[in-house]
């Protein structure tokens, strides 16, 4: 039921309007959907598919490490291909982060996903760029699984203390790395999917959320508009307080777009085998996208070029198709 958003999501996050050619910002909107998501998907699967018992837990982490680490180690080793065959020197014109690791500790990273640092963005090379959300989201999937959403009291207690900290990195003056890059910072979206799940279980639809403006399809719409003036205004360093503002906004309408999807409405009335054929798609392109846009411009230009800020339609068919195939 998931399938078709998170394919619009990472096609948000990627492709043509995030990291590869950032004709607008939208990344940082769609992924912190994917982090709620992610939060009420697991807390889903530990009550409904698994359990907080030993053997439960062994399950849980068996199916995470299956669906999650094959694909990224071929992500990787088509990484080390690109890196090779065109060199460090012009894989790291895409993405700064695209050179094969040096040091043992960089080593581990790229094997495991596993940095152990507050700015999991920051800990570089990454063979596949854009894994420093997946380190958040693996973090979040063990709290998860050893219970701080066991309950609704611990979840309610959870997104409290998440707000906290956000409000605590505003006090403190931090900047705006501290609430988006941040290890702590993924655990405001995972405690609001999580307690999602609790309020669905509990059948809670009040009637202001079934009035039709409120549905996926005019959900969807208003997190792309929210997103794209975000994005636009971002452009204008005076007005960055405000664009916090439009994060935010977007932290609700992604809350109330998955419990739309959660409550039976759709985006596209497809059949649920096309849609989870669409969002198998959305991992291997988080994944490879830059590597795509390194491959593309190569193919395009005859040279790796940084497609940032450009308009140009051949590369974005080269890289969807590619994209498509890989």
């Amino acid at each position: 039921m998931f399938g078709l958003f998170r394919l619009l999501l990472a096609v948000m996050v990627m492709v043509m309007v995030g990291h590869l050619f950032w004709i607008s910002d939208f990344g940082r909107y769609a992924v912190f959907g994917f982090f709620i998501l992610s939060g009420y998907l697991m807390t889903f699967l530990m009550h409904e598919s698994y359990s907080y018992q030993l053997d439960g837990l062994k399950k849980f982490v068996a199916n995470r490490v299956l669906r999650l680490y094959p694909a990224y180690w071929v992500a990787c080793v088509f990484s080390i291909f690109l890196i090779l065959c065109l060199g460090e020197v012009n894989t790291r014109v895409v993405s700064r982060s695209l050179s094969l690791p040096q040091t043992l500790d960089i080593i581990v990273v790229n094997l495991t996903m596993v940095s152990f640092s507050l700015f999991p963005h920051e800990v570089g090379p990454r063979l596949s760029p854009a894994t420093w959300a997946l380190t958040v989201e693996l973090f979040y999937y063990c709290l998860i699984g050893l219970g701080v959403s066991k309950t609704k009291t611990r979840t309610a207690v959870w997104l409290c203390l998440s707000l906290t900290y956000v409000l605590l990195t505003y006090a403190l003056g931090l900047f705006w790395h501290s609430r988006y890059f941040a290890l702590p910072a993924g655990s405001l979206p995972f405690s609001i999917g999580a307690l999602l799940y609790f309020l669905h279980k509990e059948n809670w639809e009040p009637n202001w959320i079934k009035r039709p403006i409120l549905s996926s399809k005019y959900l969807m719409l208003a997190l792309i508009v929210n997103a794209g003036i975000g994005s636009k205004i971002q452009l204008d360093d005076s007005m960055l307080d405000i664009v916090e503002l439009f994060f935010y906004a977007n932290l609700l309408i992604c809350s109330l777009l998955i419990y739309s999807i959660i409550r039976g409405d759709s985006l596209v009335n497809i059949s649920k085998k096309l849609d989870k054929t669409l969002g198998d798609y959305s991992y291997p392109i988080y994944l490879i996208h830059w590597q795509i846009g390194t491959l593309a411009s190569f193919i395009v230009y005859g040279n790796v070029v940084s497609l940032k800020y450009q308009i140009a339609p051949m590369a974005w068919l080269v890289s969807g198709i590619l994209v498509m195939f890989s």
